[in-house]
Parts: C-alpha cells; structure tokens; sequence
C-alpha cells in the first residue's frame, strides 16, 4: 500500500506540474507506467478528493484577457462576514481568485482584463462598493515569465472567433466532452472542430491539460503551502536574477510589475521547505535588496471559462 500511494503521489505530481495529453502519452513518457495505470489513479484520486476535475490551462492573452494585477486589501474584521465578502468578491467578472494571507493585509484579489486601465476601473470599483475595505495596495504585472510551471512565452496575440471561444469554454466546463458533441451542439462540422482544436495546441492557446487539486491533493503531493516572495532586486538585474531561478521546481509563476519588483508563486511542503528555498535563492541571486514573503492561508478561484467570461469576449470582439 505505501509503494502504492507513492505511485499515486508521483502520477498525481507529474501531471499537476507538467500536464499530459488526451491520450496521456507525456505522463507514459515521463513516469514509465501505462494508460490503465495512470487511469485508475486518476479514478481512485477523484473518489478520494484529491482533485475536483481535469482541466485546461488557456493562455488568457488570447482571449484578450492576458492583463493582470493583485491587490492587497485590509478589511474591518470585526464588521466583516468572511464567507459573503469572498462570495460577492468572486461574482465580479474580472475576479480571478481571492486568498486570506498573512502580512500587512488580510486579503489578496487577482483581477484579470484587457489593459491596465480595465484592470484599474476594476479595482476603483471594489473599493468603492465594499466598505468592508480600509486600505489597499496594487500590483500590476509588468511581464510573464513562468505560468503555473511553465516558461511562458509572449507569443503575438492571437485573433480568435466567437466559434473558437465557445469551444474553449465547452472543454473548459466539460473536459470530457467530445469534440462531435460540441460541433453538433453549435452547427459547426466536425472536421472544422477538430482542426480547431489541434490549432489551439500548435498555437500555444491552450498551454496545458492538467488536473484541479483540492487542498487534500496538495498536501497529498506535498505542495500544500504556497506563498508569494517579492524581490527587489538591484537596478538592472531583474531579468538576469529571473534567468538564475527560473528552472525552479518550486516556483509555479514569475512575473515582473510595473512597481519595479519580481513576483514568485511558490509551492512548498511546508515552512521548513520554504525556508530551504530561501536559502537557495540567497546563494544563487547575491543581488536581491529585499524580500517580503505572503503565505496564502486560504483561497478561492474559479475555473475555467463561465458564461460571463464567454459574453464578455465575445462583446469585446465586436
């Protein structure tokens, strides 16, 4: 049994960071067991909770949603319904996740949108709808470097049609659903569908298949603690401080801000792991001024492309 889970931990793992295809050919390729194999671990896992779904990582500049920022945000505890201000937070469209965190604030909001000025309209009007806010402060991204593990590349920004998103969103609600279901469902041939779809991949617009852990999955995998560590590096050596790290297995995303400090989203076992990295960082990069650490206590995200995002793309496009 305890061979066994360490199997479940490896297939689990492996997927969540590196994805695998339909057909699960990378995961064979990079673990050595076979498809019935990895199938029934991903069967036995749902059942256990380990993971909520399968699920597609969509590079969101394509769907001219590729902007992002966070913001911090301390509230008034004692007059604050936790459970309602996370609710009515997650119900504004370009509200991507919301975390409790330790630090100076109480609260991290990630906005996406199509510019900083989308972006800035959305944050001036959570501060002035929630007067459970008493002070905040922003982040805006500057530029991708990682994304959910991977090195991310700032590819041109692809045209996609109204055919194309709904597409997306259908696998996004549904992953298991097959490609004739959706041609059928939206009048569209079959064929058109399916080259789509191969498009999507050869075009980075889908970047990875991966699966949506629950926090027992996490910390079945050993990755249950995930924190922010700002840097602020010395003048010049951003980029070539990121190029020192960046092959990190801990480290899930990087990107720059506008505020001149490099952003890491890590995914550790534990503080004691985390710390392990500090380490780490402090040998490899001599040119770090200062660091500020956030360790996410809880979080919620949406996944996938809902109806709202889908209107919202397609009002965009025309």
């Amino acid at each position: 049994m305890k061979d066994s889970k360490k199997n479940w931990k490896k297939i689990l793992k492996t997927i969540y960071i590196n994805g695998f295809l339909s057909n699960k050919k990378e995961v064979n390729n990079k673990l050595n067991f076979n498809k019935n194999v990895i199938d029934y671990v991903l069967i036995k896992s749902k059942k256990e909770k380990l993971f909520l779904k399968e699920r597609y990582l969509i590079d969101l500049n394509s769907i001219n949603l590729g902007k992002f920022a966070w913001l911090f945000v301390s509230v008034d505890r004692q007059n604050l319904d936790k459970n309602l201000f996370s609710k009515k937070i997650l119900k504004i469209i370009n509200v991507h996740t919301i975390a409790e965190i330790t630090g100076n604030y109480d609260y991290a909001i990630k906005i996406i949108g199509s510019s900083i000025q989308n972006i800035n309209n959305i944050i001036l009007t959570i501060e002035k709808i929630f007067p459970e806010i008493i002070d905040t402060e922003m982040h805006f991204v500057n530029k991708e470097f990682k994304t959910h593990f991977l090195k991310y590349e700032n590819n041109q920004k692809k045209i996609l049609k109204k055919e194309d998103i709904l597409i997306l969103a259908e696998k996004e609600k549904n992953p298991l659903i097959n490609l004739y279901e959706i041609a059928k469902k939206y009048s569209i041939h079959r064929n058109t569908v399916s080259n789509k779809w191969k498009k999507f991949w050869t075009n980075k617009i889908l970047l990875k298949k991966t699966i949506e852990l629950t926090p027992k999955g996490y910390e079945f995998i050993e990755m249950g603690l995930k924190s922010f560590i700002i840097i602020k590096s010395t003048p010049g050596m951003q980029e070539k401080l990121i190029q020192k790290i960046i092959e990190e297995d801990k480290i899930q995303d990087i990107f720059t801000t506008i505020e001149n400090e490099i952003f890491l989203l890590i995914r550790t076992k534990d503080s004691d792991e985390l710390a392990q990295f500090y380490e780490t960082l402090a040998k490899k990069c001599p040119n770090i001024k200062k660091t500020n650490t956030i360790i996410f206590l809880t979080k919620k995200t949406k996944s996938g492309l809902g109806d709202k995002e889908v209107e919202l793309f397609i009002q965009k496009r025309n």
